[in-house]
């Protein structure tokens, strides 16, 4: 069997897999569906992930967009880590990126960062020798 050339996300599996959305119409979903790829990738291999996990983590973009269509107030708010009444002082959580922010918002959300941090961006092929300005392998002969 050959892997699918996108991951497509399906109403029927959606909705029997989270039971928050279970009364969703499929035409939400399809819709939220089409945003889904500014989260994480939609196609097979394109990210360090297996298919499993990568499948997994579309749905759950897709849940994240759901959720918060559902709860529109949630995208205005920031997190609060701390209050004092007297002489009224407060303190934000603080995020590392924009996104681990929008993510934070809502379970899905968070589930998804969980997965997204096992990808670890592919580095550079770069020559490596233990003496780098001395002639070693930038250019130089030993």
């Amino acid at each position: 069997m050959t892997p699918p050339t996108t991951i497509v996300i399906e109403p029927d599996i959606l909705r029997a897999d989270f039971p928050y959305f279970k009364n969703m119409d499929d035409t939400a979903i399809i819709a939220a569906a089409k945003s889904v790829g500014s989260y994480i990738s939609n196609i097979p291999g394109a990210i360090n992930l297996s298919l499993d996990l990568q499948v997994r983590g579309n749905y759950l973009a897709c849940c994240h967009i759901l959720y918060l269509q559902m709860n529109p107030d949630l995208a205005r708010t920031i997190p609060l880590s701390s209050a004092s009444e007297a002489d009224v002082s407060s303190t934000f959580k603080q995020f590392k990126n924009w996104l681990e922010q929008a993510l934070a918002l809502s379970p899905y959300g968070l589930e998804l960062l969980v997965i997204l941090s096992a990808v670890r961006p592919p580095m550079p092929k770069r020559p490596t020798s233990p003496w780098p300005y001395y002639r070693g392998t930038y250019g130089g002969q030993v």
